[in-house]
């Protein structure tokens, strides 16, 4: 990494400076040069001591990568001070051999790629977030028995959602901005996202696979602008999103535009905000998400523009396989649904589960929604315990969706809903019967409803956790 001074900025040798593990020594970035697989500094001058504990569990667990420490007996490499973003503008590569935490955001500037390997943890500090520029890329690559995982850098016990920013990735795949800007990040053009209606449709941001991203996210404080813990703004079809946690966040997936396919997602137990977000035009695919939604809000909501409903392209994803589960909130809230589609967008959800809703499973607002979105659309689902009877699984205003394929069946998801240690895979029968045929670009072998087989592999066991704090 070479350090970068932005104009007004400080003098180059005080510009920014990093903190080495437990030595606490202070040396300027300026004089650093990148070497082997981190920003910069040579192993030899790191520390092994318990300062260097990592702070996503406290515990020393063996690695499932060979010539890699337990996680508690690993180095810390200490990142950055607070306030101004650090660059990277050169590939660079993490791997297990080191416990990584961020104390300033991260910036990969075009041309660069971050690439993280299997069993990596980086831990951030607050309003810390790492910020992928078009042009650049993330290739976090874990594995199912040793995920790359990004955490706060509280303790445990202390840890709370939106202890950090999050994961942002942004690309020029077709969406409403050309560049717009990622919120809650940098207010400048490196934040900058969007390739407008005539964008490419296959840009790259890079791969997200068997990756866990903990207690992240910002303030929930937009109608329509998901402030989650991973934004894909922009990101286009040639990205790679498989095995992918969100959980504890505020909101927990964001989709700004684009056409990124999301498969095998988890988004768990998030703090106050939607499970899974879109707007700006996002028509990409999904297939086998579990939302489990614990905020008073929705799991699945989508937007296409406050100004503009019709704008293009119009917001409309391929939701195939989901188990869409709501912990429901101590309060009632009015807003806690299954699916909320609003401001003109559409969406496919179809092989589906919807289940423990407080207000409803389905809900439709807006006009230009309305006319949108028929039971061509969403269909095939099974719909349980929803609503203040337990039967409410259609509002007023969905109610024309309800058809014969959409079924009041229980499919058994008795552990689905619990905070710690859930349980998605169904234990009822019900979920193999009458399923709609797959789109082109989805897995055929899916024949039954909801993310998880009745029977057959559990794709989510092995690389989730579910810790509360």
């Amino acid at each position: 990494m070479r350090c970068k001074r932005r104009p007004g900025g400080a003098s180059a040798s005080a510009f920014r400076r990093c903190a080495l593990g437990a030595l606490v020594s202070v040396i300027a970035c300026t004089e650093l040069e990148s070497r082997d697989d981190f920003f910069g500094y040579d192993a030899s001058v790191l520390a092994t001591s318990p300062f260097n504990r990592p702070h996503d569990g406290g515990s020393s667990e063996p690695s499932a990568i060979a010539g890699c420490l337990p996680t508690g007996d690993r180095p810390a490499l200490i990142l950055g001070q607070a306030g101004e973003p650090m660059e990277l503008d050169q590939d660079t590569a993490w791997t297990c051999r080191f416990n990584y935490v961020l104390q300033s955001p991260l910036v990969v500037t075009p041309g660069a790629t971050l690439a993280i390997g299997p069993d990596t943890r980086i831990s951030s500090g607050r309003s810390v977030f790492i910020l992928i520029q078009r042009g650049a890329r993330l290739l976090a690559e874990g594995a199912r028995d040793a995920p790359v995982v990004f955490t706060s850098s509280q303790p445990i016990g202390q840890r709370a959602p939106g202890d950090w920013r999050g994961l942002m990735l942004a690309g020029n795949a077709p969406s409403h901005a050309t560049n717009g800007l990622i919120p809650s990040t940098l207010n400048d053009a490196r934040a900058s996202f969007g390739g407008g209606p005539e964008g490419d449709a296959q840009h790259d941001c890079g791969s997200l696979r068997y990756v866990r991203v903990e207690f992240a996210g910002a303030a929930t404080d937009e109608e329509s602008t998901p402030l989650s813990a991973v934004s894909l703004a922009g990101c286009g079809a040639a990205t790679q999103v498989d095995y992918l946690q969100v959980h504890r966040a505020t909101d927990g997936l964001g989709l700004f535009g684009g056409t990124v396919a999301i498969k095998h997602v988890v988004v768990s137990n998030n703090g106050f905000g939607d499970a899974i977000e879109w707007t700006g035009g996002y028509t990409g695919a999904m297939q086998y998400v579990v939302a489990q939604s614990a905020g008073a809000a929705a799991a699945l909501k989508g937007s296409n523009a406050d100004s503009d409903p019709g704008l293009a392209p119009v917001s409309h994803p391929s939701i195939y396989n989901a188990t869409i589960v709501g912990i429901r909130p101590a309060i009632p809230s009015g807003n806690h649904f299954g699916l909320l589609l609003q401001l003109g967008s559409s969406a496919t959800l179809k092989n589906s589960i919807v289940t423990n809703f407080d207000d409803a499973a389905i809900d439709l607002r807006s006009a230009p929604t309305l006319a949108a979105v028929s039971s061509a659309h969403i269909s095939h689902l099974l719909l349980h315990d929803n609503g203040p009877n337990g039967t409410t699984h259609f509002t007023l205003a969905a109610a024309r969706l309800t058809d014969q394929t959409s079924r009041d069946r229980d499919p058994g998801l008795k552990a689905a809903a619990r905070r710690e240690n859930p349980d998605f895979r169904p234990t009822q029968a019900a979920v193999s019967s009458d399923i709609a045929a797959t789109r082109a670009g989805f897995d055929p072998a899916a024949t039954y409803r909801g993310a998880v087989p009745f029977q057959g592999d559990d794709w989510t066991l092995g690389w989730t956790r579910y810790p509360l704090d």
